[in-house]
């Protein structure tokens, strides 16, 4: 996906008509239209291209959406510096020829472009700063909507440039990954190994889990639905170490018990408590869901389907995953142990033939 389009705006309209109204975005280009009330006035659409943007494009939307408008009403305008056409931010240095301001220059180009002076006390030089993405949002979809309905008034806006998008998810993904590893770590250092990787798999478990019913209820996964599935996370990994320090506290006291036994009765202590707090939690989020607000449905959306998963997965995930482990690893050294027992050789005594020492 090139370009992610969010816009909220209120007139008069339909779905149908404001796909046709923004249809203009290539070949393999996307238009979703979700109706964020009942009287047809306020809607968000995400728009994206089918492809990247050509080299020759790039070219002609600075030109046509920068350069040429400032030369409309800056004749002596110079270009200082061309902007790099694969970097995230495009930079573009101008000198005017004479002087103006930001707030000028502003209302000529639009919210679309970032502006700031060259250097300092000079007016006439200055450094334009802006995405194609940006520039495509607003020739493509703001400008048509503008035309097609006088009154628009847009409440969100938010563009990603493919680069910058591609960019975004690999540091998550690494971030996502290093935050896993230090959570290995630290209940590897105040639990066990095996207690780190059952908390890790519940984790995962969660966060796929909210995903998909997201995605079922064809919800947008903006910037409030990854917070949430953050916050699940924390609220997850919090209720998983509560039972997991209650098991740890049973093995030394019922040391002798059936390990499968001692894991249980820690889950029933523990059960009240978990249950009360996730009640608690609950109550609160069904409040934001119903009585929030548009801007806060999917926030509270992914943690009301987050805290009702966090809530199981401590129990019958993590619990369950590891009972798994310690039951292989006492099978595993169980079947070692008979090993070497019918591996190990039988000698005669010289006392007598009758005896054999093993």
């Amino acid at each position: 996906t090139d370009l992610l389009k969010s816009v909220q705006y209120n007139y008069q309209s339909t779905v149908r008509e404001i796909k046709n109204t923004i249809s203009d975005l290539g070949e393999g280009s996307n238009v979703d239209v979700i109706a964020m009330g009942d009287d047809n006035t306020e809607f968000r659409i995400r728009a994206s291209l089918g492809k990247s943007i050509p080299k020759a494009d790039k070219v002609k939307l600075i030109e046509n959406e920068v350069i040429h408008p400032l030369k409309e009403k800056y004749s002596a305008l110079k270009i200082l510096s061309l902007p790099d056409y694969e970097a995230l931010v495009n930079s573009l240095s101008i000198d005017l020829g004479e002087d103006s301001s930001v707030a000028d220059l502003q209302d000529i180009l639009g919210k679309a472009v970032a502006i700031k002076a060259f250097e300092k006390g000079n007016q006439s030089k200055y450094i334009m700063d802006t995405t194609f993405s940006q520039l495509i949002a607003k020739k493509k979809v703001e400008e048509p909507l503008q035309k097609k309905f006088p009154q628009l008034n847009i409440k969100d806006n938010t563009t990603y440039d493919p680069t910058q998008g591609a960019a975004i998810k690999e540091q998550a993904f690494l971030v996502s990954l290093l935050v896993l590893a230090l959570i290995l770590l630290y209940i590897g250092i105040r639990f066990e190994f095996k207690f780190g990787v059952a908390a890790i798999i519940a984790l995962v478990h969660d966060v796929i889990v909210v995903l998909c019913f997201v995605l079922f209820f064809d919800r947008e996964v903006d910037i409030p639905t990854v917070v949430a599935l953050l916050t699940i996370m924390g609220y997850s990994l919090n209720d998983t170490i509560v039972i997991f320090d209650r098991i740890r506290e049973n093995k030394e006291i019922l040391a002798t018990e059936d390990n499968n036994l001692v894991v249980n009765n820690s889950i029933n202590q523990s059960l009240s408590r978990t249950i009360v707090t996730s009640l608690t939690t609950l109550f609160v989020v069904t409040c934001l869901l119903f009585l929030g607000g548009p801007a806060l449905e999917n926030l509270s959306f992914a943690l009301f389907v987050g805290v009702i998963v966090g809530t199981y997965s401590s129990i019958f995930v993590a619990s369950p995953v590891l009972v798994i482990w310690e039951n292989f690893l006492a099978k595993r050294d169980s079947r070692k142990v008979n090993k070497l027992r019918k591996s190990a050789p039988g000698k005669k005594t010289k006392k007598s033939e009758d005896k054999v020492v093993v």
